[in-house]
């Protein structure tokens, strides 16, 4: 995929990487989102994912709370690579952190740089 961008890169070929992120199956939703971590790390392949992103984006927020840690934990390095290389917009962080705290949330706590102040993630006050 990497190396033919131009032909791979496209809607008709990602749609069914996004799909899968709706299996049931954990190993098949893992593989997917670590598929995806190898495209967003690279600025090249990165560029070519907008439409993806625009499309699967509220997907990929909530599998912050998936239900296999690992997953999740994965899922958490995703949004962040996407950060990282797409300068994408901050995803709000409210009702985010289940309670109690899952591996996942640790991993947001290890990802975050600088550390954040609170504030940020509260609605402006009227």
């Amino acid at each position: 995929m990497k190396s033919y961008t131009a032909s791979f890169l496209t809607d008709g070929y990602l749609k069914y990487i996004g799909w899968t992120l709706h299996d049931k199956q954990r190993e098949v939703r893992l593989q997917c989102v670590k598929a995806l971590q190898g495209l967003y790390c690279h600025r090249d392949t990165a560029a070519h994912m907008e439409l993806f992103t625009s499309r699967f984006k509220t997907r990929m927020v909530s599998m912050v709370l998936d239900k296999e840690p690992d997953v999740a934990v994965e899922v958490v390095k995703l949004l962040t690579l996407m950060l990282d290389q797409c300068q994408a917009q901050p995803v709000p962080c409210r009702g985010l952190a289940p309670s109690p705290p899952l591996p996942s949330t640790r991993a947001v706590g290890t990802q975050l740089q600088p550390p954040r102040k609170a504030e940020h993630f509260l609605p402006a006050k009227p």
